[in-house]
């Protein structure tokens, strides 16, 4: 499978969400209502003939640290996407001299946790009651590259 990236635009957004098939991992819950503060760093989408797969990106906090989101369709569950997602955090991560990378993850939502992990994020503790929902959601990060 051929995957294209490129920067994230906010028309790749309502793509995403549009398509109504948009799953949270990485504190992607509020991407697409909250187009201004998602452009404050490094994202990137990716797309296959069919259309986007996957957006991610990092918020810039402050210096050297940044809190990672990412949107997966399930058209995203091959190998050969996550791997590239994951090389291209790992570059961004180096590029922009972040030496944290921090994210919240719903702690019931098992497939984000599990996807966290393999991107390279460790818990850090649970966040009880975190959204409007009253959620719990686990911080995450990765430190370093």
């Amino acid at each position: 499978m051929k995957i294209d990236l490129e920067p994230l635009t906010a028309e790749h957004l309502i793509e995403l969400h549009n398509a109504g098939s948009v799953e949270r991992h990485l504190g992607a819950d509020q991407v697409v209502d909250n187009w201004q503060t998602y452009q404050n760093g490094p994202a990137f989408v990716g797309r296959d003939k069919y259309g986007i797969i996957a957006a991610a990106g990092v918020i810039n906090m402050w210096t050297g640290v940044g809190e990672g989101w990412a949107i997966l369709t399930p058209r995203a569950k091959g190998m050969a996407v996550l791997r590239a997602f994951r090389e291209t955090f790992r570059l961004i991560q180096i590029a922009h001299n972040y030496h944290r990378i921090q994210a919240s993850v719903q702690a019931d939502f098992e497939e984000g946790v599990r996807f966290a992990k393999w991107m390279g994020f460790k818990s850090e503790g649970i966040m009880k009651d975190y959204d409007a929902e009253k959620r719990d959601f686990l911080r995450m990060a990765k430190i370093g590259s």
